[in-house]
């Protein structure tokens, strides 16, 4: 279907669909733009939320993959209309093969896990205990206690972890968890709200205070993508002053934290956000920044994300391999709506292996 220039980027190509409540749907397709305005541009798929988003989108890129996960919410539901927004309205653009599908519906993870459950974690565990010849075996008993957990299992805190009437809470935390990402408090809107008023301090005493635990540290995050979190002096910078400024952040908070982080989130959200590409006119930005970051520490780092982008993100990490960055590993995470529970299956569907396919 070939779109023409548009009055609002939200008149893309529409259909009415039927869905059940409760259940959620992957609907998926490719896009192909005509022209980009000499930016990237952003793509959505959409139902009363966004389902699907492809970020910084060039002619260049030919056909490019949307899919994504959407939950129904478990109340009646009158009608659901899935449309295509974006981009720009004078952008003109293509889709094809679109399609929705029901995903979660077999609820088969429950046999699945509960065999892993009973194969693994209830496994035996043998101990061989030497005794002294006049100790009785009859008389001995062992007891083991689990101190920690072998397997990273994380949560993000803020300052509220300090606080001294909130001992509960980082009582809780230092019991439950083993590895913590402050919320915001790195974030650069966070650290140098004004250019040149800079305090660490905040993020610094939580990290040191979490370290007398045992937990390790994942730094959120040098670089913030998405537009509405840049600060105003950040978006007056030229070009070139925009460039330096970025790279002086970025080698200076190493600097301060180093030691302390373990993990970097390098630039966040860079699947839908785009800003620091487009304002610096540079689609290979944040290659470029990785690399630079993966010469300065030996931290491995990766972008994270809040949407269901896993067919975009797995073309986005061959894209870096190709580049060859210097990344050892990528890191996903999910968060859930409001109004759904999460379900295992599509959890589940996230984890089998995806291929990305030509398209032509």
């Amino acid at each position: 279907m070939f779109t023409v220039p548009l009055q609002e980027a939200w008149q893309g190509p529409t259909q009415f669909i039927h869905v059940t409540p409760g259940r959620s749907y992957r609907v998926s397709g490719y896009i192909r733009l005509h022209n980009d305005d000499n930016k990237g541009q952003s793509v959505q798929s959409h139902t009363y939320q966004a389902a699907a988003v492809r970020g910084s989108l060039r002619v260049a890129n030919g056909w490019a993959s949307v899919s994504g996960i959407f939950s129904v919410p478990d109340r009646e539901i009158e009608s659901v209309r899935i449309y295509f927004e974006g981009p720009s309205p004078d952008v003109s653009f293509e889709v094809d093969d679109a399609s929705v599908e029901e995903v979660g519906a077999s609820g088969s993870w429950r046999n699945v896990t509960q065999h892993v459950i009973e194969t693994v974690r209830k496994s035996d565990i043998h101990f061989n205990v030497t005794l002294a010849s006049n100790v009785n075996a009859g008389d001995v008993q062992i007891h083991v206690l689990q101190t920690r957990k072998s397997f990273p299992f994380g949560t993000g805190t803020s300052t509220l972890y300090l606080d001294p009437t909130k001992k509960a809470y980082s009582d809780f935390l230092n019991r439950h968890f083993n590895w913590v990402w402050p919320g915001n408090e790195l974030k650069w809107y966070a650290t140098e709200p004004q250019q040149g008023s800079k305090n660490y301090e905040p993020a610094l005493n939580m990290i040191r205070e979490l370290q007398k635990h045992g937990i390790q540290m994942r730094g959120h995050c040098l670089l913030w993508s998405d537009g509405n979190y840049v600060q105003s002096w950040v978006k007056a910078l030229s070009k070139d002053d925009l460039l330096a400024a970025v790279y002086h952040h970025v080698y200076e908070t190493l600097n301060i934290t180093k030691g302390l982080i373990d993990i970097w989130d390098v630039n966040n959200e860079i699947l839908h956000g785009h800003w620091y590409q487009d304002t610096l006119q540079d689609p290979d930005f944040n290659i470029k920044l990785y690399r630079m970051f993966t010469t300065t520490t030996p931290a491995s780092g990766f972008s994270s994300t809040r949407r269901c982008l896993v067919q975009a993100y797995l073309e986005q990490a061959l894209k870096f391999k190709a580049a060859n960055v210097g990344l050892s590993a990528l890191g996903a995470q999910g968060r859930f709506p409001q109004e759904q529970e999460p379900d295992p299956d599509v959890i589940k569907f996230f984890s089998y292996p995806t291929n990305v396919a030509a398209h032509k």
